[in-house]
């Protein structure tokens, strides 16, 4: 194999660790995310409204 081949395999393989690490990255920095500011309950949110038990024809 030439100089080249192997540079060029080098360069690849290199490019395929970078593109993993950086999707390994994402991930965990999601993870990281939602454990620090987990999701809210609709209520604290704001987008859904109690409404009053004798509204509920109960």
């Amino acid at each position: 194999m030439s100089r080249k081949v192997i540079q060029a395999y080098l360069d690849e393989i290199e490019q395929l660790l970078l593109n993993c690490s950086k999707r390994m990255f994402e991930k965990l920095f999601v993870i990281h995310k939602r454990f620090l500011n987990p999701p809210k309950s609709p209520l604290k949110r704001g987008t859904l409204i109690p409404v009053p038990r004798f509204f509920k024809g109960g």
